[in-house]
């Protein structure tokens, strides 16, 4: 098809530097029309996935293309056009004049230097063109109606003998006449007849028509033959949508857990029934799915990540492909971060101690990675000290009361917070 579109093969070389080149080399589309270059690309591509799937697709897209880009009646304009130039050729290879052939000039200069018997060659191949293309017309013009009428120059023979008026006598109103010793003239005398009824037999062919010619026959088609395209159906487009649940990004607390796994969904819309093939990049899971027209498929993948002990991020993405009928991929990013809860200050426990008794409290946080340092900002009641543990102890030698005590806790990545607790002072129990 693509020899014959440009007169070249897509490639050259001995045989085995054909087979690399179909196999690897990109297709020279450029040498093509442009509304006809994706047909071809399609039919030559080096997936077998990727190509029509028979030849009937094949041609069923051929000719929605070329309807779209030369007009529905492009083979009939192609099937004239060839026999015009046919018809030239045979004319010009007779001796006759071709007005306005185009490229006759051209086709004269070219023939000179032949001599007769290749001119008779060439001729006789011409005239089987000229006889295939209008077998052809009739074949169309049968295929388009029921009955075709052909009309005939008769000749001097009897009716029945498929010349003659319509009247089966013999008479005719054309005859064709050779004169002995002088090259037979390929042109026929006629003569205006009387009775308009006379002047040609009028036959119904069964079949194929059958005519006998008198000199060089004339056929009067039933109208002008038209072509019907088969209906073609236009290629499948498909189209993609891609999720992921839980949506991403995640953020979760630093060692609360290993990892998150997201669900990835996919949906695969066709506008024409077909079969797609798919995969996923992240699993390499592939598979294929028949779809209705305008119908889906929803297909589904998994992916985890894990989660960092520190404050950290993990990435990831999970892509759906779609590579038959067409190629088409949706992508969609995962991302996991992982944080530790803010810093916060709670208490001192126990939060209370006895006048002239010893104590010891210690100070508790939450959030941060968990691995505190505190100190003391404002002054202890007298002979309480504190440490970095967080413990604050000694004798309580100050009266009942509550006192407020300032402190500061870090954590292991330097976040720090202040806050204040509350010591309170009970009076001892009574003596005895």
């Amino acid at each position: 098809f693509f020899e014959c579109l440009t007169g070249k093969t897509p490639f050259s070389g001995r045989l085995g530097q054909l087979a690399i080149q179909h196999e690897t080399a990109a297709v020279p589309v450029a040498m093509v029309e442009e509304p006809l270059q994706q047909l071809i690309e399609r039919g030559m591509a080096k997936d077998p996935r990727e190509r029509p799937r028979n030849a009937m697709e094949f041609v069923g897209e051929l000719n929605w293309v070329a309807d779209r880009a030369y007009g529905a009646d492009w083979e009939e304009r192609g099937r004239s056009e060839l026999g015009r130039r046919a018809a030239a050729l045979l004319l010009l290879l007779l001796g006759g004049a071709v007005v306005g052939a185009a490229g006759g000039s051209f086709t004269a200069s070219a023939l000179a230097g032949l001599s007769r018997r290749k001119k008779v060659v060439i001729a006789g191949a011409a005239a089987g063109v000229l006889v295939a293309i209008a077998a052809a017309g009739t074949t169309l013009a049968l295929q388009g109606n029921n009955t075709n009428t052909v009309t005939t120059a008769g000749s001097n023979g009897p009716g029945g003998s498929g010349g003659g008026g319509a009247d089966g006598s013999g008479n005719s109103t054309g005859s064709s006449s050779t004169t002995p010793g002088t090259t037979p003239s390929s042109s026929a005398s006629t003569s205006a007849s009387p009775t308009p009824s006379n002047s040609a037999a009028t036959t119904t062919p069964a079949g194929t028509p059958t005519t006998t010619p008198a000199g060089t026959p004339t056929t009067t088609p039933a109208g002008n033959p038209t072509t019907t395209s088969p209906a073609t159906t236009p290629p499948a487009v498909i189209t993609l949508s891609i999720s992921s649940k839980p949506g991403s990004p995640v953020s979760v607390a630093c060692g609360s857990q290993q990892s998150v796994t997201f669900t990835v969904t996919g949906a695969i819309h066709s506008t024409q029934a077909t079969t797609v093939a798919y995969k996923w990049s992240s699993s390499g899971k592939s598979a294929s799915a028949s779809l209705a027209k305008g119908g889906s498929a929803t297909v589904t993948d998994t992916v985890t990540l894990p989660v960092g002990t520190k404050p950290s991020t993990s990435n990831g993405s999970d892509i759906l492909s779609v590579s038959s009928p067409s190629s088409v991929s949706a992508s969609v990013p995962l991302s996991v971060s992982c944080t530790f809860p803010p810093l916060q200050i709670v208490s001192l426990s126990p939060s209370s101690g006895t006048y002239l008794a010893q104590y010891s409290g210690q100070l508790n946080a939450q959030g941060g990675d968990g691995n505190y340092t505190w100190s003391v900002t404002s002054t202890l009641p007298t002979r309480l000290s504190w440490n970095s543990g967080g413990v604050i102890s000694g004798l309580i030698s100050v009266k009942p009361g509550q006192y407020s005590i300032s402190v500061t806790v870090t954590d292991g990545e330097g976040k720090s917070t202040s806050s204040t607790v509350t010591l309170t002072v009970d009076q001892p129990p009574p003596t005895g």
